[in-house]
C-alpha cells in the first residue's frame, strides 16, 4: 500500500483537472464557485469504537497510532457544487515525507459545508525519535489553503544510535577446513567502531575487490567438538539524507569500476525483454538519477507482495528477478534482485546488499536482510530499500539498524563471489549462524521542555490580552494558539521568552494552548482559559428640539461610545404609543424625533451591542409646563375675547 500512495495522489489530481476542464467547457469562465473558509488540523488517536480523541500533549510512544483529523469548512455558490482536493503529508524529523494521502471532497449543495476527515498512521519500530509534521493542503481549481501541526514521537531510535552486535558462527560435523571466510561489517558504514573483536583471533583480515572485509581462518579441524567463532562490535550509526540532485545525464559517463554493475548476472536478468520494457518506461522523463531510483522503488514496492513462507523453501536462493516479476511475490532477496535488475536495465548501476537487521530495541536472529544499492555519479553508492516507497530513497541507512556486511551479494568479480560465509573443506561440515543485538539512541532525552505561561483569568470585552511565555532551554520553540469562543484561532510562534498581545473581540471563554518543543527534549503542553465578560454600557438620554411645539428630539448617548449599537426606543403617553429602532454613529450617539408629543410620556430605552451588557433605561418626559403655558395663553386669549364681547354688548345697550 505504501508504494501506491504517490500514484493515488497523481490519479486524484488528474481526475480533478479533468473535472475542472469539463466544467470550464460546460459553463462560462468565472471565479471558482468554491471558497475554502477554514482549514484546521488536530492530532490524536482513534478509540476502539472509531471515535477521534484529541491528544493535547501531542506525544506518542512506540506501538501507538497517530491520527490526523482535518476539519475543513467550505462554501459553494453554485448548484453543481465543486471539488476540493485534500492532500496530507507526514514529514519525519529528517524532513523526509514518509506518508502521503490524497482525497477529493465534493460539495453537493449550495451554501457552507463542513468536512471532517481522519487519517491514521502507524509508525514502524525503527521510526526515529523526534518531531514529526503533518502538512495539509486543500485546493480548488483556483485557490488553496495550507495548515500544519507537529507532534513528538518518543521512538526507540534517533538520528544517532549505538549499535551493539554479537554474532556467532558454529561449525559442526566431521572434516577439515582449509579456509573459512566470514564477512565482517564494513568500517565506512559505522562511526567510532570498537571492533569487531573476534574470538578466536583470525589468521588475517582481507578485503575483496568490492571492499567487503573478511575474517580468514585456516586449517581448522571439526570433529565431535564444534568449532565456534564469536564476534563483537559496538559502533555509532548516523542516519542522514542524501539531498544532492544528480542529473540523469551523469549516467552517460560512469567510472569504469562500476560498469560491472550494469550487466546481467545470475538471478538478475536485466536483459530480459519484459524487464527492459519496464526500465525504459520508468526512465522516460526522469530528470535526475534520484528520480529514476525513486520510480523503480515505487514500482517494485507497489507490485510485489512479501511472502515470508518463501524463506522456508530450500531453493529460495535460486528465485531471481524474472521469477519475482512474474509471480508478484518474494522475500527481501527477491525484492532486491528485481530492483537491481530494473535499475541496471535503465542504465543505473545497482547491486544487492546483505546486512544485519537490528530491530529496536534488541533481539536475536539467524537471518540476514537483503536490499539494494545504486550508484549516484559524483556521490557514490546509495542504499535503497525496495520494500519502501521511492520518496525514502536517499535516507542512509534506509532503516536505522541496517548494518551492511556484503555488497554485491552473489555478484562475481574476477574469481571472487561475495557471500557471508565461504568454506573450503573436506568431509561433512555444516555452518550455523546467529546474532544478538541492541540498538539505542546515542544521546538520551535530556528532560522535558519547561514551559511557563502567564495570563489573566478574567477580562472584559475589548480588553487587550497579554500572554507572557517563557521556556527552558531558552532556545526552545513555543507555538501559542489562542482560540476565540466562535472557534476562530490565531497562532503565534515564539523562540524562547516572549509576549503575545491580542484584542479580545468576543465574549465567552477564550482558550490558550501552548506547545513547546526542542530537539533532545520531550515537549510540553499548556491549556488555560480566559473568561471574557461583557463590558458595562451606560446610556444617557438628552432632550432638545422644539419642545414648545411639542417636537422634542431625544438624543441617546452610550458610554463608552459604541458604534452601531442597537437602541430600542418605546414612548408611551396618554394618547399614543410609539417605537423605533436606532443605531448609534461613530460617536456612540443616536437621535429620535417623534411625530408630536403633546403630553407627558414614559420613555424606555434598551441599548444592546456586541460585547456589551444589555442596558435598560427608563425616564419620565414631563412637558406639563409647555401644556400649562399653552392653557394659560388660551385662557388669556379667551378672557380677552370675552371681555371685548362684553364691552361691545354693554355699548350696544
Amino acid at each position: 500500500m505504501r508504494g501506491t500512495e504517490n500514484l493515488l495522489c497523481k490519479i486524484l489530481a488528474l481526475l480533478m483537472l479533468a473535472q475542472a476542464l469539463l466544467l470550464s467547457l460546460a459553463v462560462p469562465a468565472s471565479p471558482s464557485s468554491v471558497e475554502i473558509l477554514e482549514l484546521k488540523i488536530s492530532i490524536g488517536t482513534l478509540t476502539s469504537t472509531g471515535t477521534f480523541y484529541q491528544r493535547l500533549d501531542r506525544t506518542f510512544n512506540p506501538g501507538e497510532n497517530v491520527s490526523i483529523k482535518v476539519t475543513l469548512r467550505a462554501k459553494s455558490q453554485e448548484k453543481h457544487g465543486g471539488v476540493i482536493a485534500l492532500k496530507v503529508a507526514l514529514v519525519n524529523p529528517l524532513g523526509v515525507t514518509i506518508h502521503e494521502n490524497c482525497r477529493n471532497l465534493t460539495l453537493e449543495e449550495v451554501g457552507t459545508q463542513v468536512f471532517e476527515v481522519v487519517f491514521t498512521y502507524g509508525l514502524p519500530e525503527a521510526a526515529i525519535r523526534g518531531y514529526y509534521t503533518a502538512n495539509v493542503q486543500a485546493s480548488t481549481d483556483k485557490s488553496s489553503k495550507q495548515a500544519e501541526e507537529n507532534f513528538f514521537y518518543n521512538g526507540l531510535v534517533d538520528r544517532e544510535n549505538i549499535v551493539e552486535l554479537n554474532w556467532t558462527v558454529i561449525l559442526k560435523g566431521s572434516g577439515e577446513l582449509k579456509e573459512l571466510r566470514i564477512a565482517i561489517p564494513r568500517s565506512e558504514e559505522l562511526q567510532q567502531p570498537a571492533g569487531p573483536l573476534a574470538s578466536p583471533k583470525p589468521s588475517r583480515i582481507e578485503a575483496d575487490p568490492l571492499g567487503n572485509r573478511y575474517a580468514i581462518y585456516e586449517n581448522i579441524k571439526v570433529s565431535s567438538k564444534a568449532f565456534i567463532v564469536n564476534f563483537r562490535l559496538t559502533a555509532l550509526q548516523r542516519v542522514r539524507v542524501v539531498g544532492e540532485a544528480i542529473p540523469i545525464s551523469a549516467l552517460d559517463s560512469l567510472p569504469g569500476d562500476v560498469k560491472v554493475f550494469l550487466g546481467q548476472s545470475q538471478y538478475i536478468e536485466s536483459n530480459a525483454p519484459e524487464i527492459v520494457s519496464i526500465a525504459r518506461r520508468l526512465r522516460q522523463g526522469a530528470g535526475t538519477v534520484n528520480e529514476l531510483a525513486a520510480r523503480i522503488a515505487d514500482y517494485v514496492s507497489s507490485r510485489i507482495r512479501y511472502n515470508a513462507e518463501l524463506g522456508s523453501i530450500a531453493d529460495t536462493w535460486q528465485l531471481g528477478a524474472l521469477w519475482t516479476l512474474h509471480s508478484g511475490q518474494g522475500t527481501c532477496l527477491q525484492f532486491a534482485r528485481l530492483y537491481v535488475a530494473i535499475a541496471r536495465a535503465a542504465g543505473l548501476p545497482a547491486r544487492v546488499v546483505s546486512a544485519f537487521d537490528l530491530k529496536p530495541p534488541s533481539g536475536e536472529s539467524s537471518d540476514l536482510h537483503a536490499y539494494a544499492e545504486v550508484f549516484f555519479p559524483g556521490y557514490g553508492w546509495v542504499p535503497v530499500e525496495p520494500q519502501l516507497p521511492g520518496r525514502l530513497v536517499g535516507v542512509v541507512p534506509p532503516v536505522p539498524g541496517y548494518v551492511p556486511v556484503i555488497k554485491g551479494l552473489g555478484q562475481g568479480v574476477g574469481n571472487n563471489t561475495p557471500t557471508f560465509i565461504t568454506m573450503l573443506y573436506t568431509g561433512t561440515v555444516k555452518a550455523d549462524f546467529s546474532y544478538t543485538y541492541r540498538i539505542y539512541p546515542a544521546t538520551g532525552i535530556k528532560g522535558r521542555v519547561s514551559l511557563s505561561i502567564d495570563h489573566p483569568r478574567q477580562l472584559l470585552f475589548n480588553d487587550i490580552l497579554h500572554v507572557d511565555v517563557s521556556t527552558a532551554p531558552r532556545d526552545s520553540t513555543a507555538t501559542l494558539m489562542i482560540t476565540a469562543p466562535n472557534g476562530t484561532a490565531r497562532t503565534f510562534t515564539l523562540r524562547g521568552a516572549g509576549k503575545v498581545s491580542l484584542v479580545l473581540d468576543d465574549v465567552g471563554n477564550w482558550t490558550i494552548e501552548a506547545f513547546a518543543s526542542r530537539d533532545g527534549y520531550l515537549p510540553s503542553y499548556y491549556s488555560g482559559n480566559v473568561a471574557v465578560k461583557p463590558r458595562p454600557l451606560k446610556v444617557e438620554v438628552l432632550v432638545s428640539g422644539l419642545e414648545y411645539l411639542f417636537k422634542p428630539v431625544f438624543i441617546i448617548k452610550t458610554t463608552p461610545p459604541v458604534t452601531n449599537a442597537t437602541i430600542t426606543l418605546r414612548i408611551r403617553s396618554m394618547l399614543l404609543e410609539e417605537g423605533a429602532v436606532l443605531y448609534t454613529n461613530s460617536s456612540g450617539i443616536a437621535a429620535f424625533e417623534p411625530l408630536i408629543l403633546p403630553f407627558p410620556a414614559t420613555l424606555e430605552v434598551v441599548a444592546q451591542a456586541r460585547g456589551y451588557e444589555r442596558t435598560l433605561q427608563s425616564l419620565r418626559y414631563d412637558n406639563t409646563w409647555v401644556l400649562a403655558a399653552y392653557l394659560l395663553v388660551a385662557a388669556v386669549i379667551l378672557a380677552v375675547f370675552l371681555a371685548r364681547r362684553f364691552r361691545r354688548r354693554a355699548w350696544e345697550l
